[in-house]
């Protein structure tokens, strides 16, 4: 049994990834479809929100992108794992593997400084 399982771990991840994210953005009424839609507007709404009026759930909303920061920077670090195909040999990835995603220390830069910016502006 383990050798069954033991090439497809990477798979598996990716399958639980794909499924999670189409949950969220099935457009059918089940799993709370006005609830998902109504975060998807005020999540656009935060984005906006340095130039528009801010209220009480933007306020809560940015806060809590604020409190996401690591979670978002290993969200990026998931998707080089998968797009450059390290997923495929299901191993830690090196030291060398960084080379492969030349943008991801820009994303995460990116990423640490948009929420706060959000927030405080």
């Amino acid at each position: 049994m383990d050798s069954l399982f033991i090439d497809a771990i990477g798979a598996f991840t990716l399958a639980a990834f794909l499924i999670m994210v189409a949950l969220c953005l099935i457009p059918f009424h089940f799993f709370y479809l006005t609830a998902r839609l109504e975060m998807f507007k005020v999540l656009i709404e935060v984005f906006l929100s340095p130039f528009t009026v801010v209220t009480f759930k933007h306020f809560i909303i940015a806060d809590i992108l604020t409190s996401f920061i690591n979670p978002l920077k290993d969200l990026g670090s998931t998707g080089c794992f998968f797009i450059n195909g390290l997923w495929k040999d299901s191993s830690v990835p090196a030291a060398e593997d960084e080379q492969r995603c030349p943008g991801l220390m820009t994303y995460e830069y990116v990423i640490m400084f948009i929420p706060f910016w959000i927030r405080f502006a």
